[in-house]
């Protein structure tokens, strides 16, 4: 317990003197056409840079800075962050349709969310339909969260709610969510026989029947991924997909 008590102490004090964009870093990976391979979107993973506790993944950092207050500025470097790394992919002739971050329940649900969010994509020259906030599985049924992804969708922005198994199913269909990403283990026993296509099968249709988008997540062979595109799934992101490389990686080819 001592352990995990200097480690939430120095986590916080990390979260709390972040120093410009160099303590946040973004990588990003391709989502992919089921049908042809061709890269149509792409995901970001945020990482903290903590001073004692080195590169941190979000389950290690975002609890502790969405209770000390931290979570929203965090946010907000990443979206600066992400805004560039859209602009030097498009000067690139990169082709896609969206890059995804992930936006803490404690900022989605701020009564500030949505004037901040386009403040910042205006003084950065973003363009909101560049822009995917992916939806935390703490956020599914908050209330203000659940209205501030309807403005933000108004005003051009996409969502993605990720890590779906089929759980909280009234919840990300109050959402309203543009795309839903499975979870790996919803897709992994796909080779598991005529059952286990119907499990999937069932939280494709889900998806497709709230007018949401699904992409699947996971290891698939070209087999597989034809199944996914005849249940209707027609993206699908993982390590057969692309990892995740730094913003000056990626390139066309990826």
């Amino acid at each position: 317990m001592a352990q995990d008590t200097t480690g939430t102490a120095t986590i916080a004090a990390a979260t709390s003197t972040v120093d410009g964009l160099r303590a946040i870093e973004l990588s990003y990976r391709p989502i992919r056409s089921t049908a042809d391979g061709d890269v149509l979107f792409f995901q970001s993973a945020m990482r903290l840079n903590g001073p004692t506790l080195g590169v941190l993944a979000p389950e290690d950092f975002m609890p502790v800075a969405e209770s000390t207050g931290q979570a929203f500025p965090l946010f907000k470097l990443a979206l600066v962050q992400l805004a560039q790394a859209v602009a030097k992919f498009r000067a690139r002739e990169i082709s896609f349709s969206w890059c995804s971050l992930a936006i803490p329940a404690a900022a989605l649900g701020r009564l500030d969310c949505v004037k901040t969010i386009c403040e910042l994509c205006e003084t950065l020259k973003a363009d909101p339909a560049k822009i995917c906030f992916e939806i935390p599985q703490n956020a599914l049924g908050d209330t203000a969260a659940a209205v501030n992804v309807g403005v933000l969708r108004k005003k051009g922005f996409h969502f993605m709610v990720c890590g779906f198994d089929g759980g909280g199913l009234t919840q990300i269909a109050e959402l309203e969510a543009n795309f839903v990403m499975l979870s790996p283990a919803a897709t992994e026993n796909m080779s598991g026989g005529e059952r286990a296509l119907t499990c999937v099968k069932t939280l494709l249709d889900f998806v497709n029947g709230i007018e949401a988008e699904p992409i699947a997540c996971g290891v698939f062979d070209d087999e597989q991924l034809k199944t996914l595109h005849d249940m209707g799934c027609y993206y699908y992101a993982g390590a057969g997909a692309g990892k995740y490389v730094a913003e000056r990686y990626v390139r066309r080819r990826n």
